[in-house]
């Protein structure tokens, strides 16, 4: 039996680690996408490169660093998306403001429901390059509130969720507010 606060239900179910050197050097550049999750202490800030092609979903790369200031992820992430936008955490608008002023192309993915875009994520397999233990760690973990009986609710868990957080900006442009992308609709 699970007790009030615990997690259940396992939300990914269609995910793995696998080397992507050679899926990363043939990707197309237009199917790349980066997000950055906001957090300083005890909550790191996550950034990650991720992709879509062919209906899957894979995380190239991520950076998850704790009291990370702007300088510093402007430092991290300038290398990695170039000029491409990096979809950001709406809550630090101040945060996205200073990262353009450092030369990211920062962008805020303005109020996104997260029970949508983690859903549409588990339609898609996820595939996770084998160096982001963090990112894996995180799907791999990622999980529903119980209730008093052990039955998964619909919430989803809250905390240790901020590479999946980073990858849901990253892809928020392929997914629209009802659900739906290129002829997808969610079973909500």
């Amino acid at each position: 039996m699970g007790q009030i606060g615990k997690w259940a239900g396992k939300v990914f179910k269609n995910y793995r680690l696998e080397d992507l050197g050679e899926v990363y050097g043939a990707i197309d550049p237009y199917c790349l996408r980066y997000g950055l999750d906001f957090g300083y202490f005890p909550d790191p800030c996550a950034f990650v490169e991720a992709g879509l092609d062919g209906g899957n979903i894979y995380v190239f790369r991520e950076r998850v660093v704790d009291e990370a200031d702007n300088d510093q992820l402007a430092e991290i992430i300038r290398p990695v998306a170039g000029e491409r936008v990096v979809w950001c955490d709406s809550a630090s608008p101040d945060r996205i403001a200073t990262l353009r002023k450092l030369g990211v192309n920062a962008r805020s993915v303005g109020k996104k429901r997260v029970e949508y875009s983690v859903l549409w994520l588990n339609k898609h397999p996820i595939i996770i390059d084998d160096a982001c233990r963090q990112s894996y760690g995180e799907i791999d973990n990622y999980a529903r509130k119980a209730d008093r009986n052990g039955d998964p609710l619909p919430v989803f868990q809250d905390g240790g969720d901020h590479c999946i957080d980073a990858l849901r900006y990253a892809l928020c442009t392929d997914m629209n507010s009802s659900g739906e992308i290129k002829g997808l609709h969610l079973d909500i």
